[in-house]
């Protein structure tokens, strides 16, 4: 079955009856594996001749393209991720490290990302550590003592002073810059829509679209942009 997003016409799962997350065992002399099933269960109607689609989870065309190559111009899962090394760029060497040791959290790990979701909000441990790079030892020890063992500390009220802000604009406009085939935030959502569309039309970019109305190629970089 081939992916959606929204409105799949079957559910696929496994027997209940076959153990869970193990592969079929194989009969040594027959060569052959033991019978398993799965389960197909409809969930929307599809009318006679109508491709019958499944959905391979609820993703963001940053997930759908790495994992299957295409993006979906109707998905509206989605965010931005920023790495440690630019949240570093911008505060200082370290600066991730140091919040994540004052706070007990593994904000400093190569697979930890902070995300803004499609929404526009902003990931508190990202504001966390943006706090705790201008936040007096004081401040520091006042907010660590409202805060559980093993858990983030709440967001403390300063976390959105003035300092903050401008940093985290700094923080977007490089990540933003990241996008730009210039090397310069100098392309915005219209004009790269416009590029999407035109791309779409012609239809040939990168091979014929996959099974969906999903986009690969050029148009799915320009889209997941």
């Amino acid at each position: 079955f081939n992916h959606v997003s929204d409105g799949e016409h079957v559910h696929i799962e496994k027997d209940a009856e076959d153990e869970e997350g193990e592969e079929p065992e194989v009969d040594a002399e027959k060569k052959a594996p033991v019978k398993a099933s799965i389960n197909v269960t409809s969930v929307n109607n599809a009318k006679a001749g109508e491709e019958v689609f499944y959905t391979f989870g609820i993703h963001s065309n940053a997930t759908l393209l790495r994992r299957y190559g295409f993006c979906e111009p109707s998905n509206t899962v989605g965010c931005v991720q920023i790495e440690n090394s630019l949240v570093d760029e911008v505060l200082g060497r370290g600066a991730v490290k140091k919040a994540a040791r004052a706070f007990k959290q593994e904000w400093h790990f190569d697979f930890y990302t902070f995300q803004i979701n499609s929404a526009g909000a902003v990931d508190a441990d990202l504001m966390l550590v943006i706090w705790h790079s201008q936040a007096s030892p004081s401040a520091l020890d006042a907010l660590l003592a409202t805060s559980q063992p093993g858990c983030p500390p709440p967001l403390p009220s300063s976390l959105r002073g003035r300092k903050e802000t401008e940093l985290l604009a700094s923080l977007l406009k490089i990540r933003l810059e990241l996008y730009s085939p210039k090397g310069g935030a100098n392309t915005t959502g219209e004009q790269d829509m416009k590029t999407w569309k035109g791309l779409m039309e012609q239809g040939s970019e990168g091979g014929a679209a996959p099974a969906g109305g999903g986009c690969i190629g050029r148009a799915a970089a320009i889209l997941l942009r």
